[in-house]
């Protein structure tokens, strides 16, 4: 491991036992940068990560390049699959086999043992699907499934009637 790469970890490790630390006082979350460009601090230090978010964010958004400190203790366990198999609606999982963040591997498992899971494979980076030209072609996927799952079936009863119009000011029909 090289010096740069040795300090970083360090840093990390260490910013995450001072925000344990200090939430045990009560104190806010310590907050790190989520990507940063390699070389510099952050969760993630990856160049393309980087460029995609500055693509991605536009001028003046609110989003918070930050994540609590703490959570580089959990970043490697984190696996929401378990907390999804009460999920009983349908559900669109878009992957591609070249993501370096996300297992490919782990969302076909998981779109092969559910049968409420779509599972669609595009080509493309982590950050890619935010972009265009995929960006297009992920909403298309996702017109696509949303067209085929909320269209009610021929003679099925609706799950949700409809709204009715109240009348007067009491809210009652």
């Amino acid at each position: 491991m090289d010096q740069t790469r040795l300090g970083w970890l360090v840093r990390l490790v260490f910013s995450g036992w001072a925000d344990f630390i200090l939430s045990a006082f009560g104190s806010e979350p310590l907050l790190i940068p989520a990507i940063a460009r390699s070389g510099e601090f952050g969760m993630l230090a990856d160049d393309g990560a980087y460029a995609a978010l500055d693509q991605v964010t536009p001028p003046g958004s609110r989003y918070r390049n930050a994540v609590a400190a703490r959570s580089i203790f959990l970043f490697d366990d984190y696996n929401p699959a378990p907390a999804t198999d009460r999920i009983a609606v349908p559900v669109l999982l878009i992957g591609s086999p070249r993501d370096r963040f996300a297992p490919f591997s782990a969302l076909q498992a998981y779109a092969t043992g559910h049968k409420n899971v779509t599972f669609e494979a595009v080509d493309g980076d982590h950050f890619d699907i935010y972009l265009p030209p995929m960006a297009s072609n992920a909403a298309e996927i996702a017109r696509r499934f949303l067209a085929a799952h909320l269209q009610p079936e021929p003679g099925a009863e609706p799950t949700n009637p409809p709204m009715h119009r109240t009348t007067g000011g009491t809210g009652r029909r």
